[in-house]
């Protein structure tokens, strides 16, 4: 009879930053969506996803997305998670 065996993921980098609690946010009713993006590019940018938040940008010239034709509100859906208690 097999036993299962646990796994466990690999953190994506070894370094204290990561290795660290993430700091603490505002509450949802205080944080601008320029402070959000900032959050999100410096997130991005420490994990090496230069091709989503390139260096040197800021929120004026975060790359804009789209779905279906229309522009991605990433401020307005990480809003809608949070009421919703993800």
């Amino acid at each position: 009879q097999d036993t299962p065996t646990t796994t466990y993921l690999k953190p994506l980098h070894s370094t204290p930053q990561a290795m660290s609690a993430p700091p603490a946010r505002k509450p949802l009713e205080e944080l601008t969506e320029d402070e959000f993006l900032d959050d999100l590019i410096i997130f991005l940018q420490a994990r090496g996803l230069f091709k989503f938040a390139p260096k040197g940008c800021d929120p004026a010239t975060f790359p804009q997305r789209t779905v279906n034709g229309s522009k991605l509100d990433l401020f307005g859906l990480y809003r809608q998670v949070v009421l919703r208690g993800g």
